[in-house]
């Protein structure tokens, strides 16, 4: 016996006052298995007698009951909700928002509900089993039938019959429902439309005033009052040239024709369809930062390319780690894959040229390649899937990238900082003990010196995540001034490496 199940079968049986049949079948169900002549009564009582192994063994009764909790309908309120009354011991504390199920000739649910706290006298107060009501709500059907009602009808009538019974009869709900209450019910839904409108446009670096139409896909654009939504957003008329419930289905045949090497004809036939990346590309560099390759909505197919270095010197591997997501540091994102390039040419940190190249298809596979550009050695990794991500997923990636975007930008500012700091005081050190550095005049070899102790001052025991903006721009002006004194000493350095 899986003892949690079993738990959560019987805890989740209705077992109120006058509609016990549930929980008294799921417990005949489960005894049965022990004891085949179990059975229920008229009443609702389930008996069951295990026989025991050893005949001599003493005969044991268990005696369990169904818990009397819940509530009984009162009446319905005008607005449609059930009233009721409490059936038992319910813990008022903890009702409110709870789903609930009512019984009567037609079982319905609905939600537990009460008065706003905004409107209530005292919201401190625990209601009592008479200052709640029962939320019935509508089925999907009516619903749905009553959206699409009003989208040609100033109002339309609901029905929903069997709501409860009484002894003098059934109780049905009859109400009528206008335009103006369901586009007020509905505002907030048609409001959260207008974000997604924004990032398009922001995405695709557009203006309201660039756009030349506007077309409406889904049947809910019916709705006239998302229709002036779109209107006041764009200051265009939205197009109805094409029925809304079949343009996803139209566009996604001419793709599938498109990919599948069918020719269009006719008005079709110059027509350019493009999919998008959903998410950016990035790899790790130092520091643990993420560096974009791959934009978030690049068209596909795409390709890009960009050159990179090594961080320590004689470096021989370097682990290319691929990565997507929106945030500025790798361990904030998603890791797609890994894999090692080996066989870098033998020198310092900054000389070798290692070519990273992000290549996608049309089907959305991401090939992920790293060459030595001095060896020719390279090594690769192809990735699938990358786009099967779902809209929830995409959506988090977003609002968090949204949300830390200030503390991501300190964070790589810092960590940008500190690297280039230590970079240039590498790089003049390794100058000055060269055949160019040898060669100084003792006036310009101290001007350096003294400017790399400057730096030297600034970065002891810095470390990234504890760096200020006072901080961060300290270091940079450091880095500026040893940059700008040594800039002649590097350079002849750099020439002698060649």
């Amino acid at each position: 016996m899986d003892i949690r199940k079993t738990l959560e079968l019987l805890t989740g049986a209705a077992g109120v006052s006058g509609a016990e049949n549930e929980a008294s079948r799921t417990a005949l169900e489960l005894l049965s298995e022990y004891a085949p002549g179990a059975q229920c009564d008229a009443f609702g009582n389930v008996t069951a007698l295990i026989p025991a192994q050893d005949a001599s063994a003493p005969t044991l009764m268990l005696d369990a009951h169904i818990d009397q909790i819940g509530f009984i309908v009162s009446y319905i309120d005008p607005d449609g909700f059930l009233k009721v009354g409490a059936c038992g011991g319910p813990d008022m504390r903890i009702m409110l928002a709870q789903s609930v199920t009512v019984h009567g000739v037609q079982d319905i649910r609905g939600v537990v509900s009460t008065l706003p706290p905004h409107v209530s006298s005292d919201h401190t107060k625990v209601p009592e089993a008479g200052d709640i009501a029962i939320d019935i709500g509508m089925t999907r059907e009516e619903a749905e039938k009553a959206k699409k009602e009003l989208s040609t009808a100033t109002q339309t009538e609901l029905n929903l019959p069997f709501i409860t019974t009484r002894p003098e009869g059934a109780l049905h709900l009859q109400a009528t429902l206008t335009r103006a209450k369901f586009e007020e019910l509905c505002a907030d839904l048609i409001e959260r439309t207008s974000l997604p409108v924004r990032n398009a446009l922001s995405d695709a670096h557009l203006t309201a005033s660039d756009l030349d139409q506007v077309l409406l896909v889904g049947g809910s654009t019916r709705i006239p009052a998302v229709q002036a939504k779109v209107m006041r957003m764009t200051g265009l008329e939205p197009s109805k040239s094409l029925n809304p419930d079949e343009c996803v289905a139209l566009g996604a045949a001419v793709q599938a024709g498109r990919l599948g090497g069918e020719a269009l004809t006719g008005a079709g036939e110059d027509l350019l369809l493009m999919d998008v990346t959903p998410l950016t590309l990035s790899i790790e560099t130092v520091g643990g930062v993420a560096t974009h390759l791959i934009e978030r909505n690049s068209t596909i197919p795409t390709r890009f390319s960009k050159v990179f270095t090594t961080a320590a010197p004689f470096q021989k591997t370097v682990q290319i780690k691929v990565l997507q997501g929106e945030r500025e540091f790798a361990r904030d994102n998603k890791l797609l894959g890994t894999f090692t390039l080996r066989g870098i040419k033998r020198a310092w940190a900054g000389v070798p040229k290692i070519e990273v190249t992000f290549d996608i298809d049309a089907n959305g596979i991401v090939k992920v390649k790293a060459r030595d550009m001095d060896t020719g050695k390279q090594q690769s990794i192809t990735i699938s899937g990358t786009s099967n991500l779902t809209e929830d997923e995409i959506k988090r990636a977003k609002e968090n990238a949204a949300a830390f975007a200030g503390q991501d930008k300190e964070r790589k500012a810092a960590l940008e900082a500190l690297n280039a700091g230590e970079a240039a005081l590498y790089r003049v050190n390794t100058a000055l003990g060269s055949k160019a550095g040898k060669a100084l005049d003792r006036e310009t070899r101290t001007k350096i010196k003294e400017a790399e102790r400057t730096l030297e001052r600034v970065l002891k025991h810095k470390k990234a995540d504890k760096l200020t903006p006072v901080d961060v721009n300290a270091i940079n002006t450091a880095r500026e001034a040893l940059s700008a004194v040594a800039a002649p000493l590097v350079a002849r350095w750099e020439s002698e490496k060649a």
